[in-house]
């Protein structure tokens, strides 16, 4: 999700230089309906969060609690979910 929101920061940045034709047009048209499909699915997770709770981890290692925020935090990053 965050690699769809920077470029559709890029193709706002490119179309503010272009000159007013059909191809920006389009491009202007794309942009804003991938930004607000973008910004529904940010807020249906959102939502869907504050609803759902984390799941108790009573049962699991000290040590694979400590070691489960970093390893998910490196794999969002890698893959670029946010």
């Amino acid at each position: 999700m965050s690699a769809i929101i920077i470029s559709l920061i890029d193709v706002g940045l490119i179309m503010i230089n272009m000159d007013k034709s059909s191809l920006k047009l389009s491009l202007y048209d794309a942009h804003k309906l991938t930004g607000l499909s973008i910004l529904m699915l940010v807020l249906f997770r959102l939502v869907w969060r504050l609803i759902n709770t984390v799941p108790n981890l009573d049962f699991v290692a000290h040590w694979e609690k400590l070691s489960a925020r970093p390893s998910a935090w490196g794999s969002k990053l890698e893959t670029g979910i946010s």
